[in-house]
């Protein structure tokens, strides 16, 4: 879904302004934003090869588990993950007024 995105932003941002003689600053823009998207594409990439598909810088050295000391915030980062996704409504009471607020400001 993130590709078919910003494909389309791309597409988008190209066409606006687009004259048949002349490059104006969005096709520039554009073209930058392209390049950053290959270049994250190929960094992204190689770390996950590396990661998952490299060997090990030392032969024989083992990877223990988890320090007991992290145990506690991840396991809460899930719950409130977990919390947010079946529950969305409790951030969304939070937020809603402050957006509220915004979108009558700028119409």
């Amino acid at each position: 879904a993130n590709f078919a995105a910003e494909i389309m932003v791309i597409f988008g941002a190209f066409r606006n302004g687009f004259d048949y003689q002349h490059f104006h600053i969005f096709q520039w823009a554009t073209l930058l934003a392209l390049w950053g998207v290959v270049l994250s594409a190929v960094y992204m990439l190689r770390a996950y090869r590396r990661t998952f598909f490299g060997s090990s810088p030392e032969p024989g050295i083992a990877i223990s588990d988890i320090r007991s000391a992290f145990r506690f915030p991840i396991a809460l980062l899930v719950a409130v993950s977990i919390l947010f996704g079946f529950f969305p409504q409790i951030a969304v009471q939070r937020i809603a007024p402050a957006f509220r607020n915004y979108f009558t400001a700028t119409q």
